[in-house]
């Protein structure tokens, strides 16, 4: 079994959270914004990349309150 990369650990993370936002914005559930925020944090402090713009659609999850 490959090991993977710091970069492809990062972009399933990326993808990961982006589409938890997705089905929740989807959904119009907003009870998971605690929890996105924590991820994106961590994935922030870890993979800076793309962190903003997951902050950015969890701005438009945040909308839907």
């Amino acid at each position: 079994m490959k090991t993977k990369t710091k970069t492809e650990l990062g972009f399933m993370m990326y993808s990961a959270i982006s589409q938890r936002i997705d089905e929740a914005i989807k959904n119009n559930d907003t009870s998971e914004i605690d929890m996105i925020e924590e991820m994106i944090d961590y994935y922030a402090n870890n993979f800076i990349v793309s962190a903003a713009h997951l902050r950015e659609k969890l701005e438009n999850l945040k909308g839907v309150k």
